[in-house]
């Protein structure tokens, strides 16, 4: 595997723990996944397992990333409970920019701003003509704890 991959994924986990690094699982896994649009990504693991990061094996670039401390415990909510809990949009088009930008920069090196925003529940679909399509969730307080960018052609390695 090329160091420079293992490299951005400790970059990101960085980012993601705010400098407090567990470090990364040892076992990393090549994924190919079509429902996903994956093409080839790596797939790695915090040791304490709280975040994953999913880079491109040809891109070498984070095109996914999820911080499962922000969706455990009282931040837990159940399938059939999300189009209760999430009726009505947590975010304006406008907030949710404000909201998840910070991370989009910080991890993806992508500036949401200018994007057009849809919701449904607690996903948040950012798309923005001949630019990657980002889509994220939120958990119950509104924090937003799981991303995937995926390119304008639609397959992400």
């Amino acid at each position: 595997m090329n160091a420079k991959v293992v490299e951005t994924a400790q970059k990101t986990l960085k980012s993601l723990s705010n400098g407090n690094i567990p470090g990364l699982l040892p076992d990393v896994t090549l994924v190919k996944d079509t429902q996903r649009n994956w093409d080839q990504v790596w797939s790695f693991m915090d040791s304490s397992r709280t975040y994953s990061i999913i880079i491109g094996a040809k891109t070498g670039k984070v095109v996914s990333a999820t911080m499962f401390n922000e969706f455990r415990n009282d931040n837990y909510v159940s399938d059939e409970d999300i189009p209760k809990v999430f009726a009505k949009p947590f975010y304006t088009k406008e907030k949710a920019i404000v909201a998840v930008n910070p991370m989009m920069k910080k991890v993806f090196s992508l500036d949401l701003s200018g994007y057009n925003v849809s919701s449904k529940y607690n996903e948040y679909t950012f798309t923005k003509k001949g630019k990657p399509t980002v889509i994220a969730s939120i958990n119950k307080k509104g924090v937003f704890y799981d991303f995937t960018v995926t390119p304008e052609n639609g397959l992400i390695n």
